[in-house]
Parts: C-alpha cells; structure tokens; sequence
C-alpha cells in the first residue's frame, strides 16, 4: 500500500478542496468519485485501473471544454474535400500505403483528435497556473552509458521551452500509459509499478502514478467549477 508523503498531500489536498465546494451538481459530484476510486486503486496497488480512472476524467474534462464536436478520423479526413483529395493523391502515388496512412493519421492526432484534447488541457491548465509539475525539474541524462534521471542544476531557456518539453512528456504519457491497456489490454511496464511504489525514477522515460495524480487533481480544481 502507497504511504508516501506525497501521495498523502494529493489525498488531503483534494479533499480539502472537495469540501471546500458549497454546491456540488452531479457532474462534479461523479468526478470527485471517480478522482476518489483512482486513488483507492493506487493504495490498492492496482496502477492499470488507476490510471485508466486517471486518463478517462481528464479526458471527459477535456471534452467537456472543448467547442468542437467529436470526429473520428474517418469524418476528420472527409469533412474537407481538398484534404480528403490530397490524402487520396498519397495513397494512389504510394508503394506503401500504410506509410500515408499513419502519416495522416498522425496529422489527426497532433492537429484535432482526442489525444490533441487531452495533452492541451493538462498544458493549458498549468498555463493558466503560470507553474508546472515538479517532474520538469528533472532532466535525463546518460551517465557512464545509462540513461539516468537527474535534478536540473540549470532551468529551461524560457517559458516556451518548459511548455514545450512538457507537452511532450504529456503526449508520451498518453501513448505510452493510456492507450496501450485501454486498447490492447497492456500491462504498465515493470519499472512503472518500481516507480509508483517508491515515487523514484528508475526509469528517466517514466512519470509515477503520483505524479499522474496531481496532474489530475490540478486540472480538477482548475476547470471544473464551470462544468456542469
């Protein structure tokens, strides 16, 4: 079971926030349950169903706030004919068409998609907050021919630098964590389950389930007063 300090802090911290609330309508009402259920599966130690609790509030969140109704690829790539003309072009032209297809479905990802929804409204949120999570002050480096993480002696260049190395570490979370057990039905990765009982890094690539849960938490208590 998760004892840590920090794991205690994002548990107070949002309750304390929850009971803070003077009226809860039952949208918020149901995020709060599911923010609760995620951290009784961490403490549980069943990070899969955690983090998949995680992924699924923001997610609702990030639509939730989005003006743009939902598209699956197939209505992204028809909804614009001369889109749809130059991605037929590529694929006539191709000896590889699944090459042209993941290209665009890339496109799809990085300019619309749910995936797009996710990553800007946890950016965006921390944006807003003017700060970001302290996971960024660790930076990786390969000592003795090891990939390590360390603590950064030396900050970003600027604002956009740390925004930009955050988005990606966002984007990673989501093709690495979110998707591959909610489509594929994949476990996290051993240095995961490492790295979310000890709130280490034992892997540089890697973000503790901790870590994923103050995100969360964050971007709770910065939008949902206006979602209903």
């Amino acid at each position: 079971m998760i004892e840590s300090k920090k794991f205690k802090q994002i548990e107070s911290g949002f309750s304390k926030f929850c009971n803070d609330i003077k009226q809860k309508n039952k949208y918020q009402q149901e995020i709060f349950y599911l923010f609760e259920q995620a951290l009784e599966n961490i403490k549980g130690g069943h990070f899969e169903i955690a983090m998949l609790i995680l992924c699924v509030i923001t997610e609702s969140i990030s639509s939730k706030r989005s003006y743009d109704k939902y598209k699956t690829f197939d209505k992204w790539l028809c909804e614009d004919k001369g889109k749809l003309d130059e991605f037929m072009k590529e694929l006539k032209a191709s000896s590889l068409p699944k090459d042209v297809i993941s290209k665009w479905h890339e496109e799809y990802r990085e300019s619309y998609g749910p995936r797009k929804l996710f990553v800007n409204l946890i950016v965006n949120t921390y944006k807003n907050l003017n700060t970001a999570p302290s996971f960024m002050n660790w930076k990786v480096e390969t000592i003795e021919g090891v990939k390590t993480s360390t603590l950064r002696t030396e900050g970003y260049r600027d604002a956009n630098e740390l925004y930009m190395e955050f988005e990606k570490s966002i984007k990673r979370l989501y093709d690495k964590y979110r998707s591959p057990f909610a489509h594929e039905g994949k476990f996290l990765n051993f240095s995961v389950r490492i790295d979310t009982k000890t709130g280490g890094h034992s892997d540089p690539e890697s973000l503790s389930l901790q870590d994923i849960a103050k995100i969360v938490s964050d971007v709770i208590k910065s939008n949902i007063a206006e979602l209903s």
